[in-house]
């Protein structure tokens, strides 16, 4: 019983800073048991107490103020600060409130399973920001300044509840995950998200990669393997189509960028830079004067 007690203190001296380690390279995210996977943790990365890279602002919006709620992922939630990601550029050319509701990592499923949280806030009207991989359920993102693995399926209580283990795990089953488009998941899903708005309107701002942008050339020219490119290029024109078949409200962005945009990464071909923000929002706000 003795060797069996000294086992297992000498188990947790190692597993529980382990433990820390991990979560404390996980980037600030936090898996629920949700059909939401992971959101961030209040006041991370300037986040509010609710988990969103937003400022904090009251439920009740003021008489005669118009407020849009924006979903979507890491293409909407910017790269720098909430100041800097094409919402709030929006929100300065329009005036009223706009409140940013995306999340790096989710896909169109993990937005629309934000939109409970949003519709909370009253919104006149809803625009969910897509990204050529909504064709993709996600599964997995790198997260941390020591990029880890974080595998956001559900896999039990114990790769929920530690790091440690969702690290290992993300690990393990890296070399398993591939970039597969689930045919129909994109029009589904989206689908059910104009059912979920109900009777308020919702709009749709397909994005492209500020490299792509300008076109498929302009993007080979950055440094990105021309089959990438063209099926970015493909892919955008298909959530395009989808769109607009549904009827919905399509806000193409897709060359609101006339060169590439890079963030203070330059090796990041995806995520425009705040002045390629700031266009897309631009582009936004016109599209949705009266």
């Amino acid at each position: 019983m003795r060797r069996v007690a000294l086992g297992l203190l000498a188990l947790a001296l190692v597993l529980v800073p382990v433990e820390g380690l991990a979560r404390r390279h996980e980037g600030g995210t936090e898996l629920l048991g949700s059909e939401r996977r992971y959101r961030t943790r209040p006041y991370t990365y300037g986040s509010n107490q609710e988990g969103f890279f937003e400022r904090e602002l009251p439920r009740e919006k003021a008489p005669g103020t118009r407020r849009i709620a924006v979903l979507g992922d890491s293409m909407t939630w910017g790269t720098t600060t909430p100041e800097e990601a094409w919402p709030r550029a929006v929100e300065r050319a329009l005036g009223g409130e706009v409140l940013n509701f995306s999340t790096y990592g989710y896909d169109i499923r993990q937005s629309r399973a934000t939109l409970p949280e949003a519709l909370a806030y009253d919104p006149d009207l809803v625009l969910f920001g897509a990204y050529w991989n909504d064709h993709v359920p996600t599964r997995a993102i790198t997260v941390g300044t020591t990029p880890l693995v974080v595998w956001l399926e559900e896999r039990g209580p114990l790769w929920r509840a530690s790091a440690a283990w969702r690290a290992l795990d993300g690990y393990l089953h890296r070399h398993r995950w591939t970039f597969q488009p689930e045919p129909g998941f994109f029009e589904r899903e989206l689908r059910r998200l104009a059912e979920e708005v109900g009777a308020r309107p919702l709009g749709v701002v397909v994005l492209a990669p500020h490299a792509l942008s300008p076109g498929v050339e302009a993007c080979v020219a950055y440094g990105v393997a021309r089959a990438q490119c063209e099926t970015a290029s493909r892919l955008t024109a298909e959530l395009l189509a989808t769109s607009r078949a549904l009827g919905l409200r399509t806000i193409d962005a897709t060359g609101a960028l006339a060169a590439p945009s890079p963030p203070a990464n330059a090796a990041d071909w995806e995520h425009p830079g705040p002045e390629g923000q700031r266009a897309i929002g631009r582009l936004v706000a016109q599209a949705l004067s009266p």
